[in-house]
Order: C-alpha cells, then structure tokens, then sequence
C-alpha cells in the first residue's frame, strides 16, 4: 500500500480554526492596519471613471466595503456623508471646475487655466499664408527671366512650386523601409522608369538586347531569371506600344526649337527638341495625365508663338492609353499672357489650381455640358478620391495642398475661375485620336 500525502493547507482551508492564516482576509488585514497608522488623514485615490467615456468605474471591494461602512455609521444633513468625503475628478486637467471658488476643485497649472479661459471661444482658423509674400526688386529680375522647365514645373504643382521656390519649405515623404526579402515584382513607378528607359533608347538605335546591362546597372530590375523575365516583358509591350505610333515617330526629324522671346514682362527661354515634320511629338510611356496635357499645351502655345516660319503649327501628346493633338493657335500670345499671369500671382501667393482636380471640372464643364454644380461634384470627388474609382488616393492627401489649403475650402469661386482660365482654351484645341 503506497503512502497517502496529506495536505496540512488544504485541510487548515477546509476546517478553519480560529488564530488560523486566511490568504483571502490578508488585503483586508493589510487595509486595516493602513487606517490604524494613519495620525491626522487618510487619503485613498482609486480610478473611479474610464478614461475614454467618463463612465463609472467601482472601486476595490476593500473601498468599498470601507465607503458603505462609513455611510451606515454617520448622519450629514441631507444625508451626504460620502459626498462630503468623496472627491471626484473631472476628466480633463483644464475644466472649468478646477476654476471656480465654490467646486471643492482647485489647480495651480496656468497652462490648464489658459485652455479652460479661451475654451468658449470661437476662433477662425487662420490659413497657411494670409496675405501675398513680398518681393524684392532683385527677386522680381530674377524671376522675369523663366526657363521653359520652371513654367511647366510650376503648372503641375503650383502649391509644390511655391513652398519651394519662394519659401524653401521641402516636404519630404517617409522613406518606406528596405524589405528584407528579395524582389521578385515591379512596382508601378519602376515599371514607368523601364519603359520609358527603353522607349528613349529604341528613338537612340539601341535594342533592347544592347540596353538590358545599362537597365540593370540602374537597380530597378529584380536579380537573376525574375529580371531577364521582366525585362523581356517590357521589351514587348514597348515594341507594340512603338508598332502603334509608328507614323508619328518615322516623320523626319527637325531642329529643336530654341525658345528665347520676351512676352508680359518675361524673358522665356528654353529648349524643345522633340520636333519633327508631323510638328512636336510628347511621348510618354504611362497613362494621360492632366500635368502631360498642361505641359504639351505650354509647349504647344511656344512653338505657335515664337516656332520657326516653317513650323506645321500641330503638336501630339502620345500616352499608353490615349493620343491627343493640338491644333495651331493663332491667339497663342494673349494665352501665354494669361498663363504668365497666374504664374506671377503663384509666386506671391498659393493658387487655388489643382491640375487633376481642375481638369475635372473643366472638361465636365465646358466639353460635357455639365451644369456647375455637377462639375463640382466631379471635381471634388477627384479632390477627395474614391475607392471606387481609378483615383483611390485624391489630391488632398498630397501635403504641400494640405499645408497650403488645410484651413479653407479649396474648391471655391477662384477655384472654378482659374480652372476654366487655364482649360477653356487647352480643351477648344485639342481632340482625341486614334493610334
């Protein structure tokens, strides 16, 4: 027969005898001596509301068994003997109770008093910049003499080109972290980087073959087979992509147009070298943009206005998914003006122009016959994004419009007028066509 252990504790729990240790009655014991020790006061502090509701938290049964003794043992009038000695905190630091001479509360923090002073107000909010940033006589010379580039630059991001150029405020984005497994896709900006690396050296004479090592070198290719895959992949999509505007790439090829003319005060300079006798061909290996079509068109009014005598006076703008041709301009200097206009209003102060957003409107507006509150419905949903359409992300999540127009209604009056200003004339020269 084996030896039967036996419990000297268990039995001690189970038939208790006075004198005898209870783990169950040690708090209390603990509890009880605190209240014994204490001389002239006794502070107990518990969490009595929730933090995020304010709602009601009970305290420990210890607190509370001490409460309901307490309340059973004294009289107040009114019978508040626990209102009179529980003290309950409001759940912000800057109440107004914590202020007031008859609340019980008190606090010594001005930060809290100064919050609390100012919470009633109603205050504006004021925006990034109120009022047009001044210039000097030396940046005003500076900026009369504009490179083509910065023109362009400026119409793709009018708000970008303001916190820069004028204020050298740089927002950058957070670098994503590096994976730590290997790459074996491509994202859609390196596609983009690809073909239109490929696309530039097929006008060079170099075949795809020849360019793979340079493509390679740059690091946007993922290593080993994956890269040859993918390589050879774009190489096809950009041949075919080359078979479909073989008529406007096989023109013969002219001169570029040096651009150097004075207009509205400005001295333009520049380059444009894509010209050919079909006029000037703007390829762009990835889907149409509105910035595509505001830089073809800028391009477009230099060559109407300041192109040589001999120039065809069209002009293409070639993506993946569409083609579209402008016509020649004849008003091509009161355009330029406009434009050139609104450029010196940029610099001084944020426009509200916003060139997904704005083409948006513009097109609904004037080429669709949308009324005007339907053409702002448009644009605004361009401006906000939806996740049911191809423009998830809008242009209100980029920071240099968030920091610039956080504060008011971006899509206003000046909005709308600037919008039609800059498209009315694009879009009454310009048609789509085939490939």
């Amino acid at each position: 027969m084996g030896i039967i252990p036996y419990d000297l504790l268990f039995n001690v729990a189970k038939y208790p005898k006075t004198g005898d240790r209870s783990r169950r009655n040690d708090d209390k014991y603990l509890f009880l001596e605190s209240i014994i020790s204490a001389r002239h006061k006794l502070y107990i502090s518990y969490v009595g509301q929730s933090i995020r509701d304010n709602t009601c938290i009970p305290p420990s049964v210890l607190v509370s068994e001490l409460l309901d003794s307490i309340g059973n043992s004294f009289e107040a009038p009114g019978n508040e003997v626990l209102e009179r000695i529980v003290t309950i905190h409001r759940l912000q630091p800057f109440s107004s109770a914590y202020f007031k001479g008859d609340s019980g509360l008190f606090s010594y923090s001005l930060e809290n008093m100064l919050a609390c002073a100012g919470a009633g107000e109603k205050r504006v909010p004021r925006p990034f910049i109120s009022q047009a940033l001044p210039m000097t006589a030396e940046e005003v010379q500076a900026w009369q003499t504009l490179d083509l580039d910065s023109l362009c630059l400026f119409f793709s991001h009018p708000a970008r080109f303001f916190l820069q150029r004028r204020l050298g405020i740089v927002l950058e984005d957070a670098v994503p972290l590096s994976d730590e497994r290997e790459n074996f896709n491509l994202n859609p900006l390196e596609r983009y980087l690809i073909g239109q690396n490929l696309l530039k050296s097929s006008f060079s004479g170099v075949t795809p073959a020849d360019f793979e090592p340079v493509q390679k070198a740059m690091g946007q290719l993922p290593h080993g087979s994956v890269g040859d895959y993918h390589y050879q992949e774009m190489s096809i999509e950009v041949e075919k992509f080359l078979e479909k505007i073989e008529g406007f790439i096989g023109a013969v090829p002219q001169k570029p147009i040096e651009v150097d003319f004075e207009i509205a005060d400005f001295h333009i300079r520049g380059r444009i070298s894509e010209v050919s006798e079909a006029g000037c061909v703007q390829l762009r290996y990835a889907r149409l943009r509105a910035k595509d079509l505001l830089k073809s068109w800028i391009y477009h009014l230099i060559c109407c206005h300041a192109g040589p005598a001999d120039y065809q006076g069209t002009s293409f703008l070639i993506c993946k998914d569409a083609a579209v041709q402008f016509d020649r301009v004849t008003d091509s200097g009161p355009i330029l003006q406009d434009l050139l206009g609104l450029f010196h209003q940029g610099l001084v102060l944020p426009i509200r122009f916003f060139p997904n957003s704005s083409y948006e409107y513009a097109e609904h507006l004037l080429n669709k016959a949308a009324s005007e509150p339907a053409a702002l419905n448009k644009a605004k949903r361009k401006w906000l994004g939806s996740q049911f359409a191809d423009y998830a992300t809008g242009e209100s999540n980029d920071p240099y419009y968030d920091l610039c127009f956080r504060q008011s209604e971006p899509l206003d009056e000046a909005f709308e007028d600037i919008a039609v200003r800059v498209f009315s004339p694009l879009l009454a020269h310009c048609k789509e066509i085939m490939l």
